[in-house]
């Protein structure tokens, strides 16, 4: 009563398909089945056409973030701290700004703690980039660009929100404050 004696679907045009009465019943329905489908497929997608089109890859993630670019945002980050660095050295005297930045790195919300696992600030309030890319590169590289991305903006606006709160000169407040505009842009976000 429920069976499906439709072997022809779509009509003439595009989606069209025609099936044995044994293709239907099957449990699976082999959709790379001849070359023209699968030409038609990968034109479809924009896939350049291969000498056997055996397979039509798509990718919709974003592309793998390469060590290059983990760099490049964490030097965005790093000029950030190291200007908090130097705005704490010049309010509490030499050495004030990097147990701060430090404490912003340990500070972190447990789920962008994993990227700053044993990272240590410099004298300058900075991290090496190189430790941070370790950390990353523990996860899967799936969550590689987002979890870096969110970790570096969520640490930049910890550190806003610290200048905000405890730099009591105005003119250091602001010329922190000025080191952070366009962040998200340079970190491509």
């Amino acid at each position: 009563m429920f069976a499906d004696n439709d072997s022809v679907r779509g009509g003439d045009g595009d989606g069209a398909f025609t099936k044995t009465k044994e293709e239907l019943d099957a449990d699976r329905i082999d959709l790379t089945h001849g070359r023209d489908d699968m030409t038609a497929l990968g034109q479809l997608v924009g896939e350049p056409e291969t000498e056997n089109n055996a397979s039509v890859k798509m990718n919709f993630g974003a592309p793998p973030l390469t060590n290059d670019d983990a760099s490049k945002k964490t030097a965005v980050a790093n000029q950030i701290m190291e200007a908090l660095c130097k705005a704490f050295d010049i309010q509490d005297g030499h050495g004030g700004g990097m147990p701060r930045v430090q404490l912003l790195i340990d500070g972190a919300p447990s789920h962008f703690s994993v990227i700053f696992r044993n990272a240590r600030t410099s004298s300058k309030g900075t991290v090496p980039a190189q430790v941070l890319i370790a950390n990353l590169r523990n996860r899967p590289s799936t969550e590689h660009r987002r979890l870096l991305n969110n970790s570096l903006a969520n640490l930049i606006d910890r550190a806003m929100n610290m200048a905000a709160e405890n730099l009591e000169d105005d003119d250091l407040l602001d010329a922190f404050l000025e080191t952070c505009v366009g962040y998200q842009k340079r970190l491509g976000l």
